[in-house]
């Protein structure tokens, strides 16, 4: 990385990426690695712009899931149209973040997404007030949640039922949570992403759970059309 006068690196992608956040690391700083020809703005890195990108697609997102809201919680099923704005997965997890939300009313969220090269899952998108901090961290592949996400498991529970609750809990949430919710997007058997969500007063109810397991189905029926086109 350099700001045009000194030159500094190699610098973890995590460790990039909550500098960037946090401010620490301006947005003229330029990135570079090797295979690279030149430089570039730290902007322009995907990375980074997955991370931007969240507030434009969240507003949309928004304006399209506060109309079908209502109706999605009275059909049986997600109609697969609602993710067919989703072109790449960046768009399918930030839509995927925003209905989970919405619908269950959920305080805490993260929308964690794999990279490459595949190191493990990276916090990307947080929803309520969770610490700055947790964005650009990498999860590690042994995490509780992590494992439970890999074998395609919906999990809803409070928040000392399982390993995987426990961490959950601990990423979104220094205050106690009454409830603690997962659900991952797949494609095949590769693992995507996964969102992770929180609730201070109440615990998620089973029309939650139908609702993310409808949720992570979607998901996983998108993914495999945008990797058929």
């Amino acid at each position: 990385m350099t700001n045009g006068v000194r030159t500094v690196g190699p610098i973890d992608t995590s460790l990039l990426l909550r500098g960037y956040v946090s401010g620490r690391i301006p947005a003229d700083c330029q990135v570079g690695q090797p295979g690279w020809k030149q430089w570039r703005l730290i902007g322009n890195t995907r990375e980074v712009r997955a991370l931007e990108l969240s507030s434009q697609v969240t507003a949309e997102a928004g304006r399209f899931a506060a109309d079908s809201a209502r109706s999605f919680a009275l059909q049986s099923a997600l109609p697969e149209s609602f993710f067919s704005s989703a072109k790449t997965v960046s768009d399918l997890g930030l839509l995927a973040l925003h209905l989970a939300v919405k619908q269950t009313g959920a305080n805490v969220a993260l929308l964690h997404r794999r990279r490459e090269p595949f190191v493990g899952l990276v916090s990307c998108t947080a929803h309520g007030d969770v610490a700055h901090e947790q964005l650009g961290q990498v999860l590690l592949h042994r995490d509780p949640a992590v494992l439970a996400a890999e074998r395609g498991d919906v999990m809803i529970s409070d928040r000392h039922s399982s390993e995987a609750a426990r961490s959950t809990t601990r990423r979104l949430s220094e205050s106690p949570l009454a409830g603690v919710a997962m659900v991952p997007f797949r494609s095949g058997s590769r693992l995507l992403g996964m969102i992770e969500l929180g609730k201070y007063r109440h615990r998620f109810r089973s029309t939650d759970a139908h609702l993310l397991s409808e949720l992570s189905d979607a998901t996983t029926a998108r993914l495999s059309s945008l990797a058929a086109s």
